[in-house]
């Protein structure tokens, strides 16, 4: 499989980079420096300046990048991991209609083992939705833009669709904060140092806690992920997919 990196020297694209199994190839880059760094393949400070052939577009650019980034994946008609966070409904609204012409694997987090995470979240949330109050606690390193995570929006769908209730999310508390509602879903947003990526569910009943968590320990698993998820996605018809799918997890 030949990829072409949106967002090559990101941190995201060092790590699919650094960690491309040795049976694909990264044939170009795309960055806003337009700096080659280290890299052993060209990199480009647009997206016309590419001439590659390549089978796949992988983007963990920025999401000021990604109506660009959308708008060249629909003018080379070529599938799209759209891996970039922090999206806007309007960005959203623009992979979707994207997907009924292109292949696009949209996921705010392309980790293997968030996925099941999610996947048992489900689960959990379907048999635990009377008599337990949730609450989620989110880390993430000080340079993180978005809060909470993306990761924490894809948490709070699967647990929504597991119990099928639309909680009332809140974001933190302050000493003004009314007693905690029934429906009710707290998440807390910490950011300091280096921490990869940590989510702390916690499914609180009156007498007992059962809690279901995912540590990061480097950005690494997201690139493996994605690239895992290219493969699958270049012999897909168009639609919008996630990482459930490329698992072929359903509930």
């Amino acid at each position: 499989m030949k990829i072409l990196l949106s967002g090559c020297n990101g941190r995201m694209g060092e790590a699919i980079s650094r960690r491309l199994p040795a049976e694909h190839e990264i044939v170009a880059g795309v960055s806003r420096s337009g700096d080659q760094g280290r890299y052993t393949y060209p990199v480009y400070g647009s997206f016309d300046m590419v001439s590659e052939d390549y089978d796949v577009i992988i983007d963990f650019s920025v999401a000021t990048n990604v109506t660009l980034v959308l708008e060249y994946a629909k003018a080379v008609k070529k599938p799209l991991v759209m891996g970039t966070t922090g999206l806007d409904a309007a960005q959203v609204d623009q992979v979707m209609a994207l997907g009924k012409e292109l292949p696009i694997l949209f996921s705010h987090n392309t980790s293997f083992g968030v996925t099941v995470l999610l996947y048992l979240l489900e689960v959990a949330s379907g048999l635990l939705s009377d008599g337990y109050d949730i609450e989620l606690v989110e880390k993430h390193d000080r340079n993180k833009l978005d809060a909470p995570s993306g990761t924490s929006h894809l948490i709070v769908e699967a647990l929504e669709s597991g119990s099928k209730t639309a909680y009332d999310v809140v974001h933190g508390r302050s000493p003004n904060s009314a007693p905690r509602g029934k429906k009710e879903l707290g998440i807390h947003s910490v950011r300091g140092g280096r921490l990869a990526s940590e989510h702390y569910i916690s499914f609180i009943g009156a007498d007992e806690i059962i809690e279901i968590n995912h540590i990061a320990q480097n950005f690494d698993i997201y690139g493996v992920g994605a690239v895992k998820g290219a493969v699958v996605l270049i012999n897909r018809l168009p639609g919008v997919y996630s990482m459930k799918d490329v698992l072929n997890i359903s509930i």
